[in-house]
Protein backbone atom coordinates (compact mmCIF):
# COMPACT_ATOMS: atom_id res chain seq x y z
CA UNK A 1 0.00 0.00 0.00
CA UNK A 2 1.14 3.47 -1.18
CA UNK A 3 2.54 5.96 1.61
CA UNK A 4 0.17 8.18 0.53
CA UNK A 5 -3.07 5.81 1.06
CA UNK A 6 -1.38 5.50 4.89
CA UNK A 7 -1.49 8.75 5.13
CA UNK A 8 -5.01 9.09 4.12
CA UNK A 9 -6.27 6.94 6.81
CA UNK A 10 -4.47 8.45 9.29
CA UNK A 11 -5.94 12.20 8.05
CA UNK A 12 -9.65 10.24 8.10
CA UNK A 13 -8.83 8.51 11.72
CA UNK A 14 -8.37 12.05 12.75
CA UNK A 15 -11.10 13.49 11.00
CA UNK A 16 -13.51 10.48 12.86
CA UNK A 17 -12.34 11.60 16.33
CA UNK A 18 -12.66 15.43 16.10
CA UNK A 19 -16.24 14.37 14.87
CA UNK A 20 -16.56 12.11 17.42
CA UNK A 21 -15.46 14.51 20.01
CA UNK A 22 -17.53 17.84 18.89
CA UNK A 23 -20.58 15.39 19.00
CA UNK A 24 -20.07 14.85 22.05
CA UNK A 25 -19.53 18.36 23.27
CA UNK A 26 -23.02 18.07 25.24
CA UNK A 27 -22.16 15.49 27.32
CA UNK A 28 -18.17 16.98 27.86
CA UNK A 29 -19.97 20.66 29.05
CA UNK A 30 -22.12 18.33 31.55
CA UNK A 31 -19.22 16.35 32.74
CA UNK A 32 -17.51 20.47 33.97
CA UNK A 33 -20.43 20.96 35.71
CA UNK A 34 -21.23 18.04 37.33
CA UNK A 35 -20.83 13.89 38.05
CA UNK A 36 -22.32 11.77 35.33
CA UNK A 37 -25.63 9.81 36.25
CA UNK A 38 -25.99 5.97 35.24
CA UNK A 39 -26.91 7.36 31.37
CA UNK A 40 -24.30 9.96 30.97
CA UNK A 41 -21.66 7.19 32.44
CA UNK A 42 -22.72 4.89 30.06
CA UNK A 43 -22.23 7.08 27.24
CA UNK A 44 -18.99 8.26 28.21
CA UNK A 45 -17.90 5.06 28.37
CA UNK A 46 -19.53 4.33 24.67
CA UNK A 47 -17.45 7.89 23.63
CA UNK A 48 -13.65 6.63 25.46
CA UNK A 49 -13.96 3.07 24.08
CA UNK A 50 -14.65 4.73 19.93
CA UNK A 51 -11.63 6.85 21.08
CA UNK A 52 -9.11 4.35 21.62
CA UNK A 53 -10.94 1.75 19.45
CA UNK A 54 -10.42 4.05 16.37
CA UNK A 55 -6.63 4.96 17.35
CA UNK A 56 -5.85 1.05 18.21
CA UNK A 57 -7.36 0.42 14.61
CA UNK A 58 -4.84 2.83 12.85
CA UNK A 59 -2.05 1.58 14.51
CA UNK A 60 -3.20 -2.01 13.61
CA UNK A 61 -3.46 -1.39 9.96
CA UNK A 62 -0.06 0.76 10.02
CA UNK A 63 1.52 -2.01 11.32
CA UNK A 64 0.14 -4.36 9.08
CA UNK A 65 0.56 -1.93 5.94
CA UNK A 66 4.32 -1.28 7.18
CA UNK A 67 5.73 -3.97 8.91
CA UNK A 68 3.77 -7.02 7.86
CA UNK A 69 3.10 -8.53 11.25
CA UNK A 70 1.22 -7.89 14.09
CA UNK A 71 1.38 -9.02 17.70
CA UNK A 72 -0.31 -12.22 18.53
CA UNK A 73 -1.69 -13.64 21.53
CA UNK A 74 -3.03 -13.16 24.85
CA UNK A 75 -1.75 -9.63 24.98
CA UNK A 76 -1.44 -8.40 21.33
CA UNK A 77 -3.73 -5.32 22.43
CA UNK A 78 -0.99 -3.98 25.36
CA UNK A 79 1.92 -5.54 22.86
CA UNK A 80 0.80 -3.61 20.02
CA UNK A 81 0.29 0.04 21.95
CA UNK A 82 3.70 -0.91 23.32
CA UNK A 83 5.05 -1.45 19.71
CA UNK A 84 4.09 1.54 18.40
CA UNK A 85 7.56 4.10 20.67
CA UNK A 86 9.54 1.72 18.19
CA UNK A 87 10.88 1.97 14.98
CA UNK A 88 10.66 -0.22 12.63
CA UNK A 89 12.79 -0.98 9.27
CA UNK A 90 10.16 0.09 7.48
CA UNK A 91 8.59 3.08 10.02
CA UNK A 92 9.81 5.30 12.59
CA UNK A 93 7.69 5.02 15.75
CA UNK A 94 4.50 6.17 16.14
CA UNK A 95 4.47 7.35 19.38
CA UNK A 96 6.55 8.86 21.93
CA UNK A 97 6.71 6.51 25.23
CA UNK A 98 4.75 9.44 26.87
CA UNK A 99 1.57 9.48 24.37
CA UNK A 100 1.54 5.49 25.07
CA UNK A 101 1.63 5.73 28.58
CA UNK A 102 -1.37 8.18 28.26
CA UNK A 103 -3.44 5.59 25.84
CA UNK A 104 -2.71 2.47 28.08
CA UNK A 105 -5.23 4.20 30.10
CA UNK A 106 -7.58 4.36 27.60
CA UNK A 107 -6.77 0.95 26.64
CA UNK A 108 -6.92 -0.30 30.46
CA UNK A 109 -10.94 1.55 30.56
CA UNK A 110 -11.78 -0.10 27.12
CA UNK A 111 -11.30 -3.40 28.54
CA UNK A 112 -13.36 -2.75 31.32
CA UNK A 113 -16.33 -1.70 29.53
CA UNK A 114 -15.78 -4.71 26.71
CA UNK A 115 -15.37 -6.81 29.46
CA UNK A 116 -18.11 -5.57 31.73
CA UNK A 117 -21.62 -3.87 32.77
CA UNK A 118 -22.33 -0.58 32.82
CA UNK A 119 -23.18 -0.29 35.70
CA UNK A 120 -20.38 -1.59 37.37
CA UNK A 121 -18.62 1.66 35.98
CA UNK A 122 -17.17 4.13 38.37
CA UNK A 123 -19.04 7.53 37.57
CA UNK A 124 -16.41 9.58 38.76
CA UNK A 125 -13.68 7.88 36.95
CA UNK A 126 -15.37 7.81 33.88
CA UNK A 127 -16.24 11.48 33.48
CA UNK A 128 -12.58 12.15 34.60
CA UNK A 129 -11.12 9.89 31.43
CA UNK A 130 -13.82 11.93 29.75
CA UNK A 131 -12.73 15.50 30.51
CA UNK A 132 -9.24 14.46 29.99
CA UNK A 133 -9.61 12.44 26.62
CA UNK A 134 -9.80 15.87 24.72
CA UNK A 135 -5.78 16.42 25.84
CA UNK A 136 -4.81 12.95 25.50
CA UNK A 137 -6.41 13.65 22.12
CA UNK A 138 -4.18 16.48 21.20
CA UNK A 139 -1.00 14.27 22.16
CA UNK A 140 -1.82 11.51 20.18
CA UNK A 141 -2.97 13.80 17.04
CA UNK A 142 0.54 15.52 17.20
CA UNK A 143 2.12 12.36 17.11
CA UNK A 144 -0.40 11.29 13.94
CA UNK A 145 0.18 14.00 12.04
CA UNK A 146 3.89 13.97 12.73
CA UNK A 147 4.25 10.03 11.49
CA UNK A 148 2.00 11.07 8.24
CA UNK A 149 4.15 13.61 7.21
CA UNK A 150 7.49 11.05 7.25
CA UNK A 151 5.46 8.50 5.45
CA UNK A 152 5.02 11.39 2.83
CA UNK A 153 8.14 12.52 2.93
CA UNK A 154 9.81 9.08 3.09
Amino acid sequence: MSHEKLAAAIRMTITDIDEEFSAAEPLFKLGMSREFDFIETAAAASILQSFYTGIENLVLFLCKALDGSVPQGQSWHRDLLDSTTQGSPNRIAIFASTTRDLLATYLDFRHVVRHGYARRLRPDRTRALLLEAPKVWAVVREGLERFAISLQAG
